[in-house]
This record gives structure tokens, sequence and C-alpha cells, in this order.
């Protein structure tokens, strides 16, 4: 062999190496983000909110870099083109509304902290349906399996520290190492976008009745956690999810809601025997209250409604540019809150009208697109992924309705890779039918506004970070919001 022949060869070989490094480092990165952030606790911080906002913006980060692939950036190019006309200027509608609400808010930097994030979650979205398109059945059974491996990690590390606690001899704390995010609700909304997913290996995978066993037990322990701490959010959320399957699928309805249903039935079984275990000392369920969904009484729906009445006052006063992105804790109120709990009236209160009018819109297509999807596909076999998906896109978009989930790091990213994922089965693919000259200006357009984002989200992170990592837990005085300090602008 020549030495052109075999330079040639290498240069080939190089070139395939560094696609296939391409295809397999964004899937593999996503997936480790799936089945570790659950039960992410390095204490890096000190504080478990910030902690995961953390492993997200690392995440973002790296996403932003990938932008240096054209393909991907060709990848994005075509998602962004399939979304059509509509979806693209509510998209730009709501980036630009917020950017002029930032201009004229109180705290400029924390607006341009939220709307980086921002930013760079739509990215997230597009960069899951190109990995979705390009990779097919692999992402699939890579994404699947991460979901329900962290879903995995969760329970064990549950019975673990239950096991532990028993055997040493006292009682199980549900704030360390358990659930430490539980006390912002990360846990039920997080759970929100997995309870549908669990069963979806069976799907994908071919699993023989062994690793069935294994998946049911798994998903059985999830809806067991949702009995014990979960939210009503997420119980109404599950009940119009589940119709939304019934009325929008064709076929495969009934074996659909009976395998879940199954799996409510079953976490309830092992909620009962928890009960009976830990029923001592007059503590019925060995529950905080605060956590518990049967103790908690009316007091969080009655300052619901309150913070509503806050959002819709806002709304009166500055309808046009709102309070900023990220500012409603900021306001001078006596409830202990960051954000009105519900997605709809914060976008309206920090955005204004038009803005937060245009992101409420990009929601509801969303969710119209799930619908569609369920109509379009087979509740059998392969394609019935599309239902589940859709499902689970559902139920976390109707819990955000009641628990403002969207500020939340785990809801977040959930709620973009379950999209990204969904948009990926059923976007048509097809030529761009732009002219070269418009390519290249939405490729710039693109390539500098996420990397824009992610220096904006990481400069300010460290600043942040250098700010607070000397201050004492007990300063804090309200609940988070972007960060642990979430009403704290100072820095």
């Amino acid at each position: 062999m020549t030495d052109k022949a075999i330079i040639g060869t290498t240069a080939v070989l190089a070139r395939t190496g560094m696609a296939c490094a391409m295809h397999v480092f964004p899937l593999a990165l996503v997936s480790f983000y799936l089945m570790f952030a659950p039960v992410w606790a390095p204490r890096f911080t000190s504080r478990s909110y910030d902690d995961a906002r953390y492993l997200q913006l690392g995440l973002l980060a790296i996403m932003a870099v990938l932008l240096a692939a054209p393909k991907i950036r060709a990848g994005v190019l075509s998602v962004w083109n399939d979304l059509g006309r509509l979806v693209q200027t509510l998209l730009v509608v709501f980036l630009a509304g917020g950017i002029a609400s930032a201009a004229f808010s109180e705290a400029p930097h924390l607006a341009a902290l939220e709307l980086g994030l921002v930013i760079q979650l739509a990215f997230l979205t597009l960069f899951i349906c190109v990995l979705v398109r390009q990779q097919g059945i692999t992402a699939d059974k890579s994404l699947t399996v991460a979901v329900c491996a962290g879903a995995a990690l969760i329970c064990v590390q549950f019975w673990l520290m239950q096991a532990i606690a028993l055997f040493e001899g006292r009682r199980f704390s549900w704030a360390h190492p358990f659930l430490e995010f539980a006390n912002v609700r990360f846990f039920s909304q997080y759970q929100s976008y997995v309870l549908f997913l669990l069963p979806v290996p069976m799907l994908v995978l071919g699993l023989s009745w062994k690793w069935k066993t294994v998946l049911y037990v798994v998903a059985a322990n999830f809806w067991a956690l949702q009995w014990m701490v979960g939210t009503r959010a997420v119980w109404i959320a599950f009940v119009v999810a589940l119709l939304a399957v019934c009325v929008a699928s064709r076929s495969g309805r009934v074996a659909f809601v009976r395998t879940h249903l199954l799996l409510v039935l079953a976490g309830a079984i092992i909620f009962a025997g928890y009960l009976g275990a830990t029923a001592t000392s007059g503590d019925v369920t060995g529950i905080p209250q605060k956590l518990s969904v049967m103790k908690r009484g009316s007091g969080s729906v009655n300052e619901r409604v309150l913070l509503a009445r806050e959002a819709l006052g806002t709304i009166a006063d500055k309808p046009l540019t709102g309070i900023g992105p990220g500012q409603f804790g900021l306001m001078n109120y006596s409830l202990r809150a960051a954000h009105p709990h519900n997605a709809p009236l914060q976008l309206l209160s920090e955005y204004g009208l038009l803005a937060g009018g245009a992101g409420i819109a990009l929601g509801l297509a969303l969710l119209i697109f799930a619908v569609r999807s369920m109509r379009a596909a087979e509740v059998s076999g392969q394609n019935a992924i599309c239902v589940s998906l859709a499902a689970a896109l559902i139920m976390g978009m109707v819990e955000s309705l009641f628990s403002g989930g969207i500020i939340m790091p785990h809801a977040q990213m959930m709620l973009c890779i379950v999209a990204g994922w969904l948009l990926g089965h059923r976007l048509a693919i097809r030529d761009q039918g732009m002219r070269p000259e418009r390519v290249s200006q939405l490729r710039l357009a693109l390539t500098l506004s996420v990397v824009a984002a992610a220096l904006v989200t990481t400069l300010v992170s460290f600043e942040y970070w250098s700010v607070v990592r000397d201050m004492p837990i007990s300063a804090q005085r309200w609940h988070p919001h972007f960060w642990q300090y979430g009403r704290f602008s100072a820095w």
C-alpha cells in the first residue's frame, strides 16, 4: 500500500471516527443526565437546589459547544424549518419580548440569566429532536434505559436508606440523604414526566419475562413513592393524561390504561405495606406532613389562590413588559413563594401580555401536537412510544398549572427532552427548502444566540457561587427560584 493510500485510508477512518463520536457522545451525555440527575447530591455548593442547577447548566453548556459540529448545526436548522412559521414566530416574539421586559426590569442581570437558560432549553429541545431523528431506535433505547435507570436508582436509594435506618435503630430521615430536593417539590415535578415512560422499554428492547418483571417492580415502587410523597397536582395531571389517551388514541387504549392502572394499584399495595410497617408512636404514616398528600391540608390551595391574585395584580400594573423574567419572587408580598405556582400566570406576570401570551401559545401548540401524535400512532408495537411520550408531556405540562414546575431544573430538562423526543418521532424529515444565504443567516443567529446564552449563564453562575459559598444556610429567608437564594438580588 502506498503512502498516499495509507494517508487517505487514515483520513477516512478519522472522519468516520469523528462522525461516530459526534453521534454517540451527545446521546451518552443526555443519558447520563437522565440516569443520575434525580439522585445527584455531590455537595458541591452545600445546597441541594444549587447542585441540581449546576448540573443542568453544565450539560447545557456542553450542548452549546457541540454546535461546532456542522452536522449538528444542519440538523438543528432542519428541525427549525420543520417547526413551521407559526411556532417560529411565537418563539421569536417570546424571546424578543423577554429581552424588552429584561431591559425595563429592576434586576436586568437576573433577567439575562433567565433568558439565557430559556434559549439553551429551546436549543436542547431541537438538539434532542436531531438525536432521535439521526439515531432512531438507538436513541429510543438509550433514552428509555436512562429514564428507567434513574427511577430505579431513586427506588434503590429509598429502600436502602430505610434499611440502614432500621438496622441502626433510628428514625428514617426524609430530608437527608433521600429526596433532599423534596422540600422544593423536585420529586413530584420529575415524576410527572417519568411515570408514563417506565413501561416504554418493553416496546423497544424486546425484554425477556425476567427483565419485564424487574421493570414492573421498579415502576410499582416508583408509584409507591408517588403515593407516599407525591402531590395532588400529579394525580390530577395523571387523570387528564389518561383521559387524553382514551379520547385521542384510535386503538390499544384499553391495554395502555390497564397497564398504568395496574402499576398504580401495585404502588398502592406497596404503600399500604409501608404504612403498616411504620405505624408507630402515633405517627400513622411516618411521613412529614409537608410531604404527605394524606396529611397535607388546604393551606397550599389557599396560598395558590393568593399567589394568583398577586400575579393578576402584577399583570394589571405592568401589562406590556411585565416585571422581568424570573423576578416574581423579588416583589414585596407576604407569602413564602418565589413564583405564582402556575406556569401561565408566571409567564404573563414576568414577560408581559404579548411575550407571555406567546409563551403560553407555544405551550398550547405543544399540547395540541401531543394529542395529534396520539391520534396518529397505534398503541401497539414500536410506534406506541409516541403515545407514552405524548401522555408524559401532557401530564408534566398539566402538573405545571398547579406547581409552576417550569422553574425547577428537573422539570425544565424533562419537558425539553420529552418534547424533543416526541418531535423527533413525529416531524417529517424534509429538505430545508431555504436559500443558501438564508441558511447561512440562520446558522449564524443560532450559533451566536446559544453560545451567548451559555456564556451568560456560566459567568453569572460563578458570580453567584462566589457570593454565597460562605453564606450560612440559615441566612436564606425565602424559597428558591433560579438559585437557592432565589429572592436575593444583591449579587
